[in-house]
């Protein structure tokens, strides 16, 4: 049971650091899923919409929702 770890440990010394490339410039795709989360999922949406726009990134979110018995899927298109 020791040996493992230990074994993991010396193997991530000996794995040189990743390089940093630099700033990410890309967008982003936030995937929620939700089931049955009526009451709830325009806030959320509302929040990861406004980490994007604070962090100045492009991006999108996506809302699956399957087998939902209430007005999840309405409510996350914002209706």
């Amino acid at each position: 049971y020791v040996g493992y770890p230990l074994l993991l440990a010396a193997l991530a010394r000996l794995r040189p650091a990743p390089a940093s490339g630099g700033t990410f410039a890309g967008s982003v795709s936030v995937l929620l899923a939700a089931r049955d989360e009526e009451g709830a999922i325009a806030a959320r949406v509302a929040q990861f919409a406004q980490m994007l726009r604070e962090h100045g990134r492009a991006g999108e979110i996506i809302v699956v929702s399957d087998g939902s018995s209430d007005g999840t899927a309405s409510q996350a298109r914002g209706g």
